[in-house]
């Protein structure tokens, strides 16, 4: 049952267009369910109740996920914002001394291993965010808001004033700890109109858009496809990758993702091949990205906060 679980993890993710989790088992399922069914309102004790766990320590150390921290769910009307980003921020993380023989690379007929988390490394983003989330834990205890993403971080505030208060608490927290600010990609003067992430959140219309360099990014990455041409799949790879960022705030955006992953599949395209094999533009592709080339499709947003109304169909088989 565990291989019958992970095998169709990854023909889910094959099939979708994007590179399978790793390091993921079926066990990653239990998780995922528990953490959100806590979010979505299950009391703690039932979820333990249902897992079979006698206590709630067992979820909260092994099972719990954040699910719910994305700046669309945290922020609330009239916010105040101070984004930071840390520098070279994986070599903050030491590597346990016999351990380090695990991550050991040959160059020019010498042999190195590495001291602290490297770049490159399926499960550093995890860890480094594990590590991050147990720096932040005594913060976030004294009711600040502050939303980490690797190496960018947004605190929310619902006054100026104590946007500049918890912004110098966490500038001294970082420091205690050793982290290294990168001044001139944050932004330390609260606004309530800010970049994260590759979107603008804006508190006082409670919207949120692509940022004009992410728009500008995907534009160019779409007119790179031309008819006859020859694409790696790596590119392709990367122009998916634009995509399914996107499509976090531009109104169905996966369901347009759709026709573009249809013919990759049709063409053989696999996360798991060889990178540099190329794949030839045909006029299929090209319709399949008349949306994505449409400035105005992309600077749409949805409006934060608003709930979105579901209706649940049942149907009869038989």
């Amino acid at each position: 049952m565990s291989k019958w679980v992970v095998e169709a993890i990854s023909l889910a993710y094959e099939a979708a267009g994007q590179p399978s989790p790793l390091a993921f088992r079926s066990h990653s399922t239990r998780s995922m369910a528990a953490s959100k069914a806590l979010i979505s309102g299950v009391s703690l004790q039932d979820v333990c109740d249902a897992a079979g766990w006698s206590s709630p320590h067992t979820f909260a150390r092994f099972y719990s996920l954040d699910l719910d921290s994305t700046p669309g769910s945290q922020i609330q009307s009239e916010d105040w914002f101070v984004t930071i980003d840390l520098k070279d921020t994986y070599f903050h993380v030491s590597i346990h001394p016999h351990h380090r023989k695990f991550l050991r690379f040959a160059f020019g007929g010498e042999a190195y291993q590495y001291w602290v988390l490297p770049f490159g490394l399926g499960l550093s983003p995890r860890i480094f965010t594990k590590c991050m989330d147990a720096a932040l834990a005594p913060l976030r205890l004294q009711g600040i808001r502050v939303l980490n993403y690797l190496d960018d971080w947004l605190i929310l505030a619902q006054s100026e004033q104590l946007a500049v208060r918890h912004r110098d608490v966490v500038l001294s927290h970082i420091k205690r700890f050793g982290l290294w600010l990168n001044a001139k990609k944050s932004v330390l003067l609260p606004a309530q109109r800010t970049p994260f992430l590759g979107v603008l959140w804006d508190s006082t219309i409670m919207q949120a858009r692509l940022s004009p360099a992410r728009i500008s990014a995907i534009l160019t990455a779409v007119k790179g496809v031309k008819l006859g041409q020859s694409l790696t799949v790596k590119q392709f790879q990367r122009l998916l990758g634009l995509m399914a960022a996107a499509s976090n705030v531009i109104t169905f955006g996966l369901l347009y993702m759709r026709p573009l992953q249809w013919w990759l599949r049709i063409k053989g395209f696999s996360p798991r091949g060889n990178p540099f094999r190329t794949i030839k533009v045909t006029r299929r592709c090209l319709r399949a990205l008349v949306m994505w080339k449409k400035p105005w499709f992309l600077a749409q947003g949805p409006v934060l906060g608003a709930s979105c109304p579901r209706v649940t169909l049942s149907t009869d088989a038989s």
